[in-house]
């Protein structure tokens, strides 16, 4: 732990007019007998980074209206405003996704309104009346894959059943899950030329199915997990799908599929039926790399060639503490022919770290001096890595890494600070 955490406490920050709000941790003063005084730095919090029309374009919000904004890595970023943004419900505009040369994105059209948008590169962002809450389907995607051309989605609003939308007429359904379980269907990846997903269904729960325009939805080959656990994370490395299953005897570790034969098992990581926890599956170099537990190190970063037996790359953070960022995709990226990926040592929390495939890992730059700096949203733009970032001075901001000198703050959308005093 920094010097200086201790200091800190985690309180939510409260909505402001016309302020931008962040997830992160302000500074404390104890020195009023009457109240405690928290100073925040405001913050733009730059999600989902997506580059369209060389442009790097990202969400964030401020106050009770939500941003899209793009940047060309020169001059300050530019807003797209509508006169019906509106994200009362802490929305801002999010899941970006190139198709067709357009940008398209969720986002509120009004307090009670959530659906899809789409932007041209040209006029403003429009709202898609067919997939939104308002449409006569009442659909609006909670995730997304392109498929043939076509925008397959889950929708929260109905039991997360499958649809499809050509980018034109009506949405149709695709297939619908078990009424009886609430989970529904969860998009997962393309794979021999079909879309594969999981679902709750009369045949089991979470198990794999797979789909294509002609033999339709099918149970795939595969494990059937234990009641409540949901296949996890899943790539195609090497002309197979690598992905993380609980078969209900060794917990959650990593299986193989080569689409005809049954998947197996590549290794029993954290030994027993604890599981490993696998997670964040990215490929570099003809090696898969990801973040699992052996019950040992804790969650730690591992490869794996496809041949031999995954291993452990190092003990970033000796112990079992578990403290390694360990989401998905989005806090680990190729760049440079080399792994960037967020990570914490046990002293200087989480920060921005990298792997060339030789030497050990290492940080890259102590961002946030006075605690974590939790960098996220990796993206490649124009040679050089961009990603948000936290820091005591200006909040989560927009960060870029050129690959050889210190990460600097591309953009403080929203400077400086506020204070507030809460009284006990």
């Amino acid at each position: 732990m920094k010097a200086g955490q201790l200091a800190k406490i985690v309180i939510p920050i409260i909505l402001l007019a016309s302020h931008i709000l962040s997830c992160d941790v302000g500074t404390m003063d104890l020195s009023d007998d009457w109240g405690t005084e928290y100073v925040y730095p405001h913050s733009s919090g730059p999600t989902d980074l997506i580059v369209y029309n060389d442009l790097l374009f990202f969400g964030s919000r401020s106050g009770n209206q939500a941003f899209l904004f793009s940047y060309d890595g020169i001059s300050s970023p530019r807003y797209y405003p509508t006169e019906s943004w509106d994200c009362l419900s802490g929305l801002a505009p999010w899941k970006l996704l190139v198709w067709n040369d357009a940008l398209y994105f969720l986002g509120m059209k009004n307090p009670s309104t959530l659906g899809l948008w789409k932007y041209d590169g040209f006029d403003d962002p429009a709202f898609i009346e067919s997939m939104s809450q308002a449409g006569s389907a009442g659909v609006y995607p909670d995730g997304s894959i392109i498929y043939n051309n076509k925008m397959y989605f889950t929708n929260y609003g109905i039991m997360r059943s499958l649809w499809c939308y050509d980018g034109s007429n009506e949405p149709g359904l695709i297939f619908d899950p078990d009424p009886e379980y609430a989970h529904g269907v969860s998009l997962r990846i393309i794979f021999n030329n079909k879309l594969f997903f999981n679902a709750y269904t009369a045949e089991g729960a979470g198990i794999l199915w797979s789909y294509d325009e002609t033999d339709g939805c099918k149970l795939a080959p595969g494990i059937n997990p234990v009641e409540g656990n949901l296949l996890g994370a899943m790539i195609v490395f090497k002309d197979k799908l690598f992905y993380s299953a609980d078969d209900g005897n060794f917990g959650r570790e990593p299986w193989i599929y080569d689409g005809s034969n049954p998947p197996e098992l590549v290794m029993d990581i954290n030994t027993g039926s604890s599981g490993s926890g696998i997670c964040g599956l990215t490929v570099l170099n003809d090696t898969l790399f990801f973040i699992a537990d052996d019950g040992i190190h804790g969650f730690e970063l591992w490869k794996y060639d496809g041949i031999n037996a995954p291993s452990m790359v190092s003990d970033i953070h000796p112990g079992d503490s578990c403290e390694f960022q360990r989401y998905q995709r989005r806090h680990m990226l190729p760049f440079n022919n080399k792994l960037y990926f967020a990570a914490d040592d046990g002293v200087r929390g989480i920060e921005l770290w990298v792997y060339d495939g030789a030497a050990a890992p290492h940080m890259v730059a102590d961002i946030n001096t006075n605690g974590d700096s939790s960098p996220d949203y990796f993206v490649e733009y124009n040679g050089k890595l961009y990603f948000s970032a936290y820091t005591d001075e200006n909040g989560r901001e927009l960060w870029v890494y050129d690959g050889t000198h210190a990460p600097t703050l591309a953009a403080d959308l929203y400077p400086g600070t506020y204070t507030e005093t809460t009284f006990w």
